[in-house]
């Protein structure tokens, strides 16, 4: 039965959530309310290149909007609106027992209670529980409920008694020491504090933040209900009733819960359960149940039989609560959001750079997010395991959390500025996936730690779930709030463009030799890849390699036997023990899988990927010599083909090893499949190594020799990418196992608990090997930061024609006039001029340029005709001509780009594009070569300084912490 110290626990983790939301509320309500009176300039309404007006105009000058609109909040206005909040909160907690407990009121208990024998009642019962505070009794002669409330603060409560209850004292004694003790278990559960201080902060919130708010915005609605502009006022309206709606039902949960602990520390103490409610349980439908449920969410006291059911079953109120993990995955999603329109340059300088503080803000909310998850996983974990019973999978807490961060992220106004929809709107559903496998894997390592953990003392591994929890959220969310915003505003990089860098002849079957038919599926990795800057996101590495080492080094703690295990002989070393639960101490429920279920799939995986690179070695060595622009697509085609045998191997063995694996599903997948990348590549590089030494494995050399260097030059940029792509790739192989393994449960077997216990020798070499294996990846790691170029400098992307764009890390220049200079901001700007119609355009002008390399590729295949010329497919080409010439057009009209820089490779873009788009068109009509021969080289030009836009965009977004 759950005591005061996890009772105490479960309400403070509702009060911390109820305070985030009530803080973050509040300060974005603040803000609006503030611009909106002029006061402060708005930062929610960025710059998108359309501005409603006085008049009701519509301006398209992304420069008006910045100079309009797009202005960073004050660093003083969130301290300040927390100080607000937290003022009037703490006035209205000094003063509301004091009010409470006012003259003409309440009267003592002794000037109702003449005989005493109510006085002497609350006496024995505050000896009974222990108290160590007896709280001063009062009583309300005008309330006829038979009931009571504590009120005040822990360290001095009182207790406030009704008139009804004081009636029912002669008739029914029971009932009456039923309720006293339930109000004294709430002293007891130490909750005073809180319940009163979530009354006075939902108080104050309504006062201070709430009411100017909407009075604002409802100005607001009357004087621009249909301009468009109109779209994000009323999706702030929508927030802040979201905001509302989540302040509310965390302030209900809070005070709800502590009800129920109360019930149970009454029922702790003797408490006659009778004695609460005469009403008997009645019988309903499913549906009105449902219905039941769902308005109970709302209420603050819960009904009698929610709390029958929990006096039946305390263990209910160990289960992850769908509502706290939902509540948890809003305030993440909400106090983010609230962090990321804080210009990063403040405090650049003292950090090093902008990513610095990006990361730093994230930390701050995943503290948070990871605090309460793991306390609440663990709540549920303990019960079970200790009972030896199984419990919580994770899952289903998991799809509350994620949608909790979907539906605040939808509504937040970050990844849509203009419209109701981002432009890439699955990209949310990867919300929903993080919260998934981020509680899966935080509740199967609780299990495996708890299950592992020699010491009597579970505080070092609830540290160590923490930090990894902590660490997997911070890498998550960093990833989101970068990429993943800008990539929901649209996608900046079409995967045409990334095909030209590696297949510039082309993707169609006709055009790829045998051993190059990997291409398009490799294209589409690295078109990903690049996209998702999977590999650049700060700890990305750090959450990878966290993911699979802290786990696997719950394997180097040696488990202790298990214990009443009822055998007449001592087992020897490495024995199976058949364990046989015992009443006093039951065995662990699920022991962790043996260390060779983790090992030899991610060996067998690790052999099978380099007999597939040996084989694909040997195969293309059979086309060799390769000269031209086929040698460039040689070397492209053998990564493709290393890379998809390292993602498979390690997507076999993770399976593999999930499936021998038991409840451990996604850490053993996860373990597996990175064991598996780490012992392929050392293979790999070793093959690269000694290139030329080995006649049908030879590639790229023509001499013997042992060259590590440029093995290594050449795989680090493919390793860290792959390391990702291997850990996602573990998630939905887990989960397809955990779904067969839940489908087919009712046919299987349950066998008795095993636990290994290996002898000595083993547990040397296993340690041996897991620090060799850590060893390794720490050193490829560092490798990896050692030789990866600064962040000053950006790798050239070469062109279809060899050609490279101007590259180089470039500092930010001043924006247009008017505009303020903030890194923020900057990105903010470009990501809205791209997501407003400056990417669409982009993809389009990428796509056909696509098709017109390979038309043109296709004519240099061509054999001339009598004249010695060669005939151009007119029904080809020409339409690709009107498009380049239209999108050109397009371009001229649509708005300048909000950075000086990117403006003038702009321009030139569409100088070339026009003049490319012409003369081609013009060539048609009149017959004349000259024309086409001189667009050819005039679209080359155009894909330069559009391409130069782009990594201007990109510098941009680092600068801005994105």
């Amino acid at each position: 039965m759950p005591g005061a110290g996890r009772q105490l626990a479960a309400t403070t983790l509702r009060f911390v959530l109820l305070l985030t939301l009530l803080l973050v509320a509040s300060v974005s309500m603040t803000q609006f309310t503030l611009a909106n009176l002029g006061l402060l300039r708005p930062a929610a309404v960025t710059c998108a290149g359309m501005v409603p007006t006085d008049d009701r105009r519509v301006t398209w000058d992304p420069t008006d909007c910045v100079e309009l609109q797009a202005v960073t909040p004050p660093w003083w206005v969130i301290p300040a609106a927390s100080l607000l909040l937290l003022g009037a909160a703490a006035v209205l907690f000094a003063v509301l027992p004091h009010w409470k407990a006012r003259r003409g009121r309440v009267l003592p208990l002794a000037a109702v209670d003449r005989e005493g024998q109510v006085g002497r009642m609350i006496a024995e019962l505050v000896v009974q529980t222990g108290l160590r505070h007896a709280p001063t009794v009062l009583v309300d002669p005008t309330a006829l409920s038979a009931g009571a409330v504590v009120f005040g603060r822990t360290g001095r409560p009182r207790l406030c008694l009704h008139g009804g209850l004081l009636a029912r004292m002669r008739t029914e004694p029971h009932a009456v020491r039923a309720v006293l003790l339930h109000e004294l278990g709430h002293i007891d559960n130490r909750d005073v504090t809180l319940t009163y201080a979530t009354v006075a902060l939902w108080r104050s919130f309504v006062v201070v933040a709430l009411v100017p708010f909407v009075a604002t915005h409802l100005h607001l609605i009357v004087r621009f209900p249909f301009t468009p502009g109109a779209v994000p006022t009323h999706r702030n309206l929508l927030a802040a009733a979201l905001l509302v709606t989540l302040v509310y039902l965390s302030r209900s949960d809070l005070l709800r819960t502590r009800e129920f602990h109360a019930d149970l520390a009454a029922a702790r103490w003797g408490a006659d359960l009778r004695g609460w409610s005469a009403a008997s349980p009645v019988r309903v439908g499913r549906g009105r149940r449902l219905l039941a449920g769902f308005g109970g969410l709302w209420r603050i006291h819960p009904d009698w039989e929610s709390r029958r059911r929990v006096l039946a079953d305390p263990g209910m109120l160990s289960r992850i609560p769908a509502l706290a993990m939902f509540l948890t995955g809003a305030a993440l999603i909400l106090v983010d959001a609230q962090l990321f329109w804080i210009d990063p340059s403040a405090v650049a300088s003292a950090a090093g750079s902008a990513v610095a503080p990006a990361v730093a803000s994230v930390a701050a909310v995943a503290l948070l997010a990871t605090g309460v998850i793991s306390s609440l996983v663990w709540q549920a974990v303990l019960p079970a395991w200790q009972a030896g019973r199984g419990g919580p999978r994770g899952l289903r807490a998991g799809l509350w959390l994620g949608l909790g961060m979907l539906v605040t992220e939808f509504v937040s106004g970050r990844v849509a500025i203009w419209e109701w929809l981002p432009q890439q709107p699955l990209l949310l559903v990867l919300l929903l996936l993080a919260g998934v496998a981020v509680t899966w894997w935080i509740t199967q390592c609780c299990y495996l730690w708890a299950s592992a953990w020699p010491g009597r003392s579970l505080r070092p591994v609830r540290w160590i779930v923490f930090i990894t929890g902590f660490v997997a959220i911070v890498g998550w969310m960093t990833w989101w709030r970068g990429p993943g915003v800008v990539l929901a505003h649209g996608i900046p990089l079409p995967r045409s463009n990334i095909a030209l860098i590696f297949a510039p002849g082309g993707l169609e079957p006709g055009q790829l030799l045998p051993y190059e038919a990997v291409l398009p599926a490799y294209v589409t990795i690295v078109w990903l890849t690049s996209m998702m800057v999977l590999e650049a996101v700060p700890l990305s590495q750090i959450a990878v390699a966290v993911s699979w080492a802290i786990p696997l080094a719950a394997w180097l703690v040696r488990p202790r036997p298990a214990p009443n295990a009822g055998l007449a002989s001592v087992p020897g070393p490495g024995a199976e023990v058949v364990v046989t639960p015992a009443p006093a101490m039951p065995p662990r429920p699920v022991p962790l899988p043996r260390f060779r279920r983790l090992v030899l799939p991610a060996l067998a995986g690790a052999l099978l990927c380099w007999a597939a690179v040996a084989t694909t070695m040997a195969v293309m060595h059979l086309a060799l010599p390769v000269i031209g622009t086929r040698a460039q697509i040689f070397v492209n085609a053998y990564q493709g083909w290393v890379t998809f045998a390292l993602l498979g191997a390690a997507a076999l063995s993770a399976s593999v090893a999930s499936t021998l694996a038991g409840r451990y599903q996604l850490v053993a997948a996860v373990i597996a499949g990175q064991l598996t990348v780490l012992g392929g590549s050392v293979g790999v590089l070793a093959l690269v190594a000694i290139d030329g030494c080995v006649g049908p494995l030879t590639l790229f050399h023509t001499s013997c020799g042992w060259q590590p260097g440029q093995a290594w030059t050449a795989w680090r940029g493919l390793l860290g990418g792959i390391l990702v792509l291997s850990l996602i790739a573990a998630i939905p192989a887990a989960g397809l196992v955990a779904g067969a393994r839940a489908v087919t449960a009712r046919w299987r077997r349950d066998r008795p608990a095993a636990v290994h216990v290996p002898g000595w020798a083993r547990m040397v070499v296993r340690r041996a090997f897991v620090t060799v294996v850590i060893s390794t990846a720490m050193t490829l790691t560092i490798a990896r930061g050692a030789s990866a170029p600064t962040s000053g400098g950006t790798a050239a992307r070469p062109g279809p024609s060899g050609s490279a764009p101007p590259t180089g890390g470039v500092a930010p220049t001043a924006g247009p006039t008017g505009s303020p200079d903030s890194p923020r901001l900057k990105a903010i700007e470009v990501s809205a001029w791209i997501s407003r119609g400056g990417g669409s355009l982009t993809t389009r002008f990428f796509d056909v340029y696509g098709k017109f390399a390979v038309a043109i590729s296709d004519l240099k295949t061509r054999k001339p005709g009598a004249n010695g010329k060669v005939e151009v497919d007119e029904a080809r080409i020409r339409p690709l001509c009107a498009s380049i010439e239209t999108i050109a057009a397009e371009a001229a009209r649509y708005a300048a780009v909000p950075d000086a820089q990117a403006q003038t490779s702009w321009r030139s873009f569409v100088e070339y594009a026009t003049r490319a788009g012409r003369d081609c068109s013009r060539s048609f009509e009149t017959g004349d070569s000259q024309p086409f021969v001189t667009s050819i080289a005039d679209l080359q030009l155009a894909y330069t300084h559009l391409a130069a836009v782009g990594q201007r965009f990109t510098d941009i977004r680092k600068a801005g912490g994105g």
